[in-house]
């Protein structure tokens, strides 16, 4: 039987709650005309993310709700890290 979680998003400009995750990048688009990974990157944003765990350079940005990968684009430091949600590793890797 899976968890029923339930999740809250809090807009930390208006401090409006909103119980669902479309609804409140709905309100960050209408409300406030700013991108979800702009606010991702101001607000949620941990010091560990966004650098590539390999080779530092700038890792991908998912989504809003998972954030940053561990990784950068490169092939090679994607297949250190076993990261498959982005493209295939090249089987020579």
């Amino acid at each position: 039987m899976k968890d029923n979680i339930i999740q809250t998003f809090c807009c930390c400009l208006l401090h409006k709650q909103h119980s669902n995750g479309r609804k409140f990048l709905k309100h960050l688009k209408d409300k406030h005309n700013i991108k979800s990974r702009v606010y991702y990157d101001k607000f949620l944003k941990k010091e560990t993310e966004g650098a590539c765990a390999i080779c530092s350079k700038n890792a991908i940005y998912k989504t809003f709700f998972v954030g940053y990968s561990e990784t950068c684009s490169s092939f090679s430091c994607i297949a250190k890290t076993g990261e498959k949600n982005y493209g295939k590793i090249p089987k020579n890797m």
